[in-house]
């Protein structure tokens, strides 16, 4: 079997989910490959991001998601061609979609379906494009992967018809990521000198990340180990803006650092200096920060939504997403409470070893088999 796969949805470097899921699961595929190929369509701005990957081919195929306009035409007009030309037998749409009028078999990856739960905050013309394009695509393949039970069910309830196409095919984490935590600098010396403690929040600032409910737990904090709040991610749409106000009116500012984009090299550091992990998000399509943290042995507490206990599966300590006074005990608790840490942590380390990136490219490698036999 000889696997194309469709790299231009994201924009090169991009610090998002999406670039850590192709990136990772492309890096894992040729462990688990066997006497299968994989191609990897990629973009001259792409192209760097796998160029380290020994036994695979990387082929052009048009722009990627730096220029959008470009992106949608290559992706519908010159993949299938590309795939065809390079000999393929199938192709992976890791990101969302599928050419339309394509005739070799495919399989389509959904990573969200935000623009379903929340079409106001992405957008009306985004979620309608969306919503189009993420609807043809699931007609036209053949299989559709969804990265947690919860999206699949999500799916099948907006579109009964697309059932008995989906399979659930969990995302990963890197085997010895935690092992990988060095850096150039330690931003919490001096907190953890002064018998400090740090609380880590880690994804782009969208609104439904719900980073309201941190700062008010925080507030109920004041005097628990001198905890400090930091806040890994990109802005969004000024949200940023909007959260250094609200710390200021709980006055917790002095307590919040908001770093802004983290590169995902110093990601491991980052998690490995926090005394607890915190994902409060109001909705998942996976959560791959939980698992991360995991994976560097940093106890989490995150929002009992969406897919986050299936990720999670009992090695985090869950609260409602509204609830910031159960949050703020919880954290109380975890960082006041060794033995609290210490069991999270283990339970932690166990959950991310059982779900890793070659797993996730062994698991895809299977659907696509099927897609064939």
């Amino acid at each position: 079997m000889r696997v194309a796969v469709d790299t231009l949805f994201e924009t090169p470097g991009a610090g998002t989910g999406g670039m850590t899921y192709l990136t990772s699961l492309i890096s894992a595929a040729p462990a688990v490959l066997g006497d299968d190929s994989l191609v990897a369509l990629c973009s001259d701005a792409n192209r760097t991001y796998f160029e380290s990957v020994a036994g695979i081919d990387l082929v052009r195929a048009g722009w990627s998601n730096e220029n959008r306009l470009g992106r949608i035409l290559s992706q519908q007009l010159l993949l299938d061609r590309v795939a065809h030309r390079n000999g393929c037998d199938v192709l992976l749409g890791a990101g969302n979609s599928v050419p339309l009028g394509g005739t070799i078999p495919s399989v389509v990856v959904l990573h969200s379906l935000q623009w379903l739960f929340d079409p106001a905050q992405v957008g009306a013309v985004r979620s309608t494009y969306r919503r189009f394009a993420v609807e043809a695509s699931c007609h036209r393949a053949s299989r559709i992967i969804a990265v947690s039970q919860y999206l699949a069910d999500v799916l099948v309830e907006w579109r009964p018809q697309f059932g008995e196409k989906v399979r659930t095919v969990l995302e990963g984490v890197d085997t010895g990521y935690g092992d990988s935590a060095t850096s150039t600098y330690d931003p919490y010396d001096s907190v953890h000198a002064a018998g400090g403690s740090v609380i880590l929040f880690a994804s782009t600032l969208w609104p439904y990340k719900n980073l309201d409910v941190v700062l008010r737990a925080l507030a109920r904090l004041e005097g628990a180990s001198d905890p400090r709040l930091y806040i890994c991610g990109g802005d969004y749409r000024g949200e940023s803006r909007r959260l250094r106000a609200l710390s200021e009116s709980l006055g917790v500012s002095n307590r919040v650092t908001f770093l802004g984009h983290v590169p995902q090299s110093q990601m491991p550091a980052m998690y490995s200096w926090a005394d607890v992990f915190v994902y409060p998000s109001r909705c998942e399509s996976f959560g791959l920060p939980i698992l991360e943290a995991m994976s560097c042995g940093t106890p989490v507490v995150a929002a009992n939504t969406s897919s986050i206990p299936e990720v999670s599966a009992n090695a985090a300590m869950l609260f409602e997403p509204g609830d910031f006074e159960t949050l703020a005990a919880q954290l109380q608790f975890i960082l006041s409470n060794e033995k609290a840490r210490t069991s999270l942590e283990v339970r932690g380390l166990k959950r991310a070893a059982d779900l890793t990136w070659e797993r996730t490219a062994a698991d895809t490698l299977a659907v696509l088999r099927e897609v064939l036999s």
